[in-house]
């Protein structure tokens, strides 16, 4: 089984200064270059999955290019047959706690967010299966990580899970 995974890719980056200056315009398409070059290697080696494991975006106030090209990109997998997985980094969260920009790609169904979600009691772990193994997202945990890989802890069963 193979998984690429990628982190911290942070689509949207504009160094500090002028927004429409030539080195800030540049660097803004480096990132860009940088994501669909791992994604061309993607869809030639068919990984059984493509991780994304926060921060896909530098900031929560993206601009309509930056979430257009996302899905132009992310949209080349899915016609590849390539599951993309991701979780949220500190960067992804919208404008509120329970709202993100990788919430929105999952409902328009350009990836799967892996996320805990809050039971009738206690935080629930939901997880995807791939060829056998139970795949878990922790989402940004932030200071709480400690904390809540030993909540996910309690729903591994066997020896084939990632977290």
């Amino acid at each position: 089984m193979r998984f690429l995974h990628c982190s911290d890719i942070h689509l949207g980056r504009r160094p500090i200064g002028s927004p429409n200056s030539p080195y800030s315009s540049a660097r803004y398409e480096d990132y860009f270059s940088a994501f669909d070059y791992v994604v061309d290697w993607a869809v030639q080696n068919k990984p059984n999955a493509f991780f994304i494991t926060g921060d896909l975006f530098d900031k929560r106030d993206i601009n309509p290019d930056t979430l257009a090209r996302t899905q132009s990109i992310l949209s080349r997998l899915k016609e590849n047959g390539i599951r993309v997985l991701a979780i949220e980094g500190n960067h992804d969260k919208s404008f509120s706690a329970n709202e993100s920009w990788l919430r929105f790609l999952h409902e328009t169904e350009y990836l799967e967010l892996l996320c805990p979600v809050q039971g009738e009691k206690d935080i629930v772990f939901p997880n995807v299966s791939i060829e056998g193994f139970k795949v878990f997202g922790l989402g940004y945990p932030g200071f709480m990580a400690e904390e809540m890989i030993l909540k996910a802890s309690s729903f591994l069963e066997g020896k084939d899970n990632i977290i």
